[in-house]
């Protein structure tokens, strides 16, 4: 089924031979109802004579739910278009339909293909023009027209364009239906139904702009080229257009001979055939005119029997009509409850839902308790372990200043040594050279011990040493007492300083009183005074 649907819009004669082979009695419900839904779109579409909507209502009826798809629109569509082209049922109840499926479309423009939407507004503006409402007939076939060029159907681009044409002709707006037949003029591959609807388009035209006999020459294609279609255009309108032609020129015996043509050529086969009765009251007004009495009297009698039968169908349409409306608002009730049913059960399915919510939640909040607490003591971990890398890392850090120092103390005393054996050499023959080593020497050591304060310098001290910086201490002061921290033993002091034993104990004493007032809760500070 799926692959014929598919066939429909691109090869029409094979969707229609594929269900010509298939036996419908043999498919389940569903499928039946599919093919039945094919079989009307390939016979709206390949013009076949379709007497009711049995088998589409069958389709409408399967595909029917709470939440509308594809099918059960086409099928509602295809319904009411067939409805609309038996003429069976008031406009109001097919024109209802086709506004229900426009509301679904407005909320879901994508549930349906340009093919059936082309359909959907072609009809509705035909119902509007049966009507009077020319402006929203427009409107739609304007639609249509614009979704029929999207996918270049020019069967439908002809449908649609002779409706905006006959509801400027009905505005006697001739400009622009004459614009509109000439657009068509351009049309390549018309099939030749719609040629034929062309034709009778512009014979129309003709006798409104008045020229009689350009029209009749239309009207007259028209009847020599009906027995070549497979659906024959309505020869009793075609008829009564040349009668009327003729009557305008004020040729009678051509009137005459016309209207009974179009008498004539009405049969059983034609849909809504008791409508056709102004063409015996046409008949036998021109008849008794030209004092054609028996004629006239015998068209005039058919008139009026055909009139009394269209009343008869138009009081059954009616009734029809009421019982349609019976039976839809009884559909509707049904649905009410159905959709009552439903609804209630979303409510209890919505609290079951609450309830789940509420308890998921509550197992979600101790669940991410436990990850809290999980995760605390992970960082609690990992805080004690980077704690632990960095009083390591520290104490490795100590350890390489403490090396550095001893490594600078080393190479200083080493240089005070080879300075001292150099400068004996000149002291008695070179005086100069020997004052000017001593210079070098003592700039050297001034340069070891400002390197010694760039190491240590305040932030430094101030991070290991916890001594309240309103103590004012020298930079000499500030270096015993860290190297002290360190443990470095005096004699390395006083190399690296470059004092002497007795300066070094001097210093230490000084340093000890101005730390006598710090608080006893000091712990750094009277580790330091230990040393002292």
């Amino acid at each position: 089924m799926i692959a014929i649907d598919s066939l429909i819009y691109k090869n029409i004669s094979a969707a229609k031979d594929s269900l010509e082979q298939m036996d419908a009695g043999s498919l389940d419900e569903k499928n039946k109802a599919y093919y039945y839904l094919l079989k009307t779109i390939v016979g709206v579409n390949t013009n076949q004579a379709i007497s009711n909507d049995s088998t589409i209502t069958i389709a409408v009826q399967r595909f029917k739910a709470p939440i509308p798809n594809n099918n059960y629109l086409r099928a509602v569509i295809y319904q009411s278009v067939v409805r609309f082209q038996t003429g069976q049922y008031p406009d109001s109840i097919i024109f209802d339909a086709f506004k229900d499926v426009e509301q679904i479309l407005a909320m879901k423009p994508d549930l349906m293909s340009r093919h059936t939407l082309t359909y959907l507004w072609f009809y509705i503006g035909l119902l509007h023009q049966s009507n009077s409402n020319h402006k929203l007939a427009e409107e739609y076939f304007s639609r249509a027209l614009n979704n029929a060029r999207q996918i270049n159907n020019v069967e439908s681009i002809v449908s649609a364009s002779l409706g905006i044409f006959w509801s400027y002709l009905r505005n006697r707006n001739f400009e622009e239906a004459g614009a509109v037949l000439n657009r068509l003029d351009s049309l390549k591959d018309i099939p030749p139904e719609r040629q034929l609807d062309i034709l009778n388009a512009q014979g129309a035209y003709y006798i409104v702009k008045g020229n009689n006999s350009k029209a009749i020459g239309f009207y007259r294609e028209i009847e020599r080229l009906a027995s070549s279609v497979s659906r024959k255009p309505r020869m009793p309108n075609i008829y009564y257009a040349i009668a009327l032609a003729y009557d305008r020129m004020n040729l009678p015996d051509s009137v005459i001979y016309y209207a009974q043509k179009s008498i004539n050529s009405i049969n059983d086969s034609l849909l809504n055939k008791y409508d056709y009765h102004h063409l015996y009251a046409y008949l036998g007004s021109k008849a008794l005119k030209q004092k054609l009495y028996p004629l006239a009297a015998q068209t005039y009698k058919e008139a009026f029997q055909l009139l009394m039968n269209s009343v008869e169908r138009k009081t059954e349409k009616q009734i029809l009509q009421l019982e349609k409306k019976y039976d839809i608002s009884l559909a509707q009730i049904d649905s009410l409850r159905q959709r009552q049913r439903y609804q209630r059960l979303i409510f209890v399915s919505v609290g079951v839902f609450l309830v789940a919510i509420f308890v998921f939640l509550i197992f979600l909040l101790d669940l991410r308790k436990s990850r809290l607490e999980l995760e605390n003591e992970r960082l609690l971990r990992v805080s004690a372990e980077q704690k632990m890398e960095s009083n390591m890392r520290e104490n490795q850090q100590k350890k390489h200043l403490l090396d550095l120092y001893r490594l600078i103390t080393k190479r200083e005393n080493n240089t005070q040594k080879r300075f001292s054996e150099l400068s004996q050499r000149l002291v008695k023959n070179n005086p100069d050279i020997y004052n000017d080593l001593n210079n070098e020497l003592k700039h050297l050591k001034r340069e070891f011990f400002e390197l010694l304060k760039g190491l240590v310098d305040d932030e430094l001290f101030y991070s290991h040493l916890s001594i309240p910086k309103s103590i004012p201490l020298t930079n000499s002061e500030k270096m015993i007492l860290f190297l002290l921290y360190f443990k470095m033993p005096g004699s390395e002091i006083t190399k690296i300083l470059g004092i002497t034993s007795n300066n070094f104990r001097v210093r230490k004493s000084v340093i000890k009183k101005k730390l006598a007032g710090i608080s006893e809760d000091n712990a750094v500070i009277q580790s330091l005074k230990g040393l002292f």
